[in-house]
C-alpha cells in the first residue's frame, strides 16, 4: 500500500496518498492508534534512523557539513559566506537529493536561514541571519544602497534555571547574542579568513566577555543571595561559549578564572535538567 501511495504522489500528485504518507508515522507511534505495534515501531524508528545516517553521509558528499540530523530536521553548514549563495547552494542540494531514488520521496524544506548559528541541541541555539534589503524609492527605482534586515533567534532552555534576581537571565542573553553578532559582522570583510575569524573569536572570549563577566560576577558575589546567580551564570555561558571548539580552551580557563572568585563561597547545588524527546 505504502509503495502505492509513493507512487501515485510521484507519478500524478494524489493529495490523498500524501496525507496517507505524512500520517503513517504518526498512525505506528501512537499507542492510541489501531495500527500501533510495538515491533513494528521499534522496526521502523531503526530504518529513519538509518535513512537519516544516509542522508547525511550524501550531504556531506555533496559539500554540506551536518551539525544536526534527526527524521524531523536537518541543521548544516553549507560552508558560504554570503546570503544569497547559501541559498543557492541549498536549492541545488535539495534539487540534487530529489534525483537521489533513495531521498525523493522525502519532503524538505529550509525554514531558517543563518548567517552565525551557536548550536548546542535543539532546546538550545542561537541563530542570527542578515540579509540585504533593497531600498525602493517612491518611483519604484531600486537605489544602489541596501540595508542589513537582521533576525535573531535565541532559544537556551539551559537559561530556564537561571534566577530572574540581578537580571542575570538578561545578561545570559546580552553576552550570547553579542558573541554571535560581532562574528557576524566580521564576517563581512573580504580578507577575514579562517585563522583570523578564530583569532577573533578567541579575542572575544579573553577580553570582551572575560571582562564583562569578571565585573558581573563582582557584583553578584558582594550580593549574599546573588552568590547562587552568578554561580549559575558562569556555568550557562560558559557551557554556552563551549560550543564553538575553536575557542574551547580559551573558555577553560575564563571558567577557572571565574571560579577562583566563586572558591570562597559555598558551592551551589547541581541540577540536571532532563529533556523528554518526541
Amino acid at each position: 500500500m505504502l509503495t502505492d501511495c509513493v507512487r501515485d504522489i510521484a507519478q500524478g500528485a494524489n493529495k490523498r496518498a500524501d496525507e496517507v504518507v505524512m500520517s503513517l508515522s504518526r498512525w505506528l507511534h501512537s499507542p492510541d492508534s489501531l495500527l500501533f505495534d510495538p515491533a513494528i515501531t521499534r522496526s521502523v524508528s531503526i530504518l529513519e534512523r538509518k535513512l537519516v545516517l544516509l542522508l547525511a553521509a550524501e550531504c556531506e558528499r555533496l559539500g554540506a557539513k551536518i551539525i544536526h540530523a534527526t527524521p524531523t530536521k536537518l541543521v548544516l553548514d553549507t560552508g558560504k559566506r554570503e546570503h544569497e549563495q547559501g541559498t543557492a547552494f541549498t536549492e541545488l542540494l535539495l534539487q540534487s537529493l530529489g534525483q537521489n531514488p533513495l531521498f525523493a520521496a522525502l519532503h524538505m524544506t529550509p525554514t531558517h536561514r543563518w548567517t552565525t548559528l551557536l548550536w548546542y541541541n535543539g532546546y538550545n541555539h542561537t541563530g542570527v541571519s542578515s540579509e540585504s534589503v533593497e531600498n525602493t524609492s517612491e518611483n519604484g527605482e531600486i537605489s544602489e544602497a541596501s540595508q542589513p534586515k537582521v533576525e535573531t533567534l535565541h532559544h537556551w532552555r539551559l537559561a530556564d534555571d537561571l534566577p530572574n534576581e540581578g537580571a542575570v537571565r538578561e545578561e545570559f542573553r546580552k553576552i550570547i547574542v553579542g558573541y554571535v553578532t560581532l562574528y557576524m559582522q566580521q564576517q563581512t570583510k573580504e580578507d577575514f579568513d579562517e585563522e583570523k575569524a578564530i583569532a577573533f573569536r578567541d579575542d572575544l572570549v579573553r577580553t570582551h566577555i572575560g571582562h564583562r563577566l569578571f565585573r558581573v560576577v563582582s557584583k553578584l558575589t558582594g550580593q549574599r543571595v546573588t552568590h547562587y546567580s552568578a554561580s549559575s551564570l558562569v556555568k550557562v555561558i560558559c557551557t554556552a561559549l563551549s560550543c564553538d571548539a575553536a575557542v574551547e580552551d580559551s573558555v577553560d580557563g575564563l571558567r577557572e578564572n571565574l571560579h577562583r572568585i566563586l572558591d570562597s563561597k559555598e558551592e551551589p547545588p547541581t541540577r540536571d535538567t532532563v529533556y523528554l524527546s518526541n
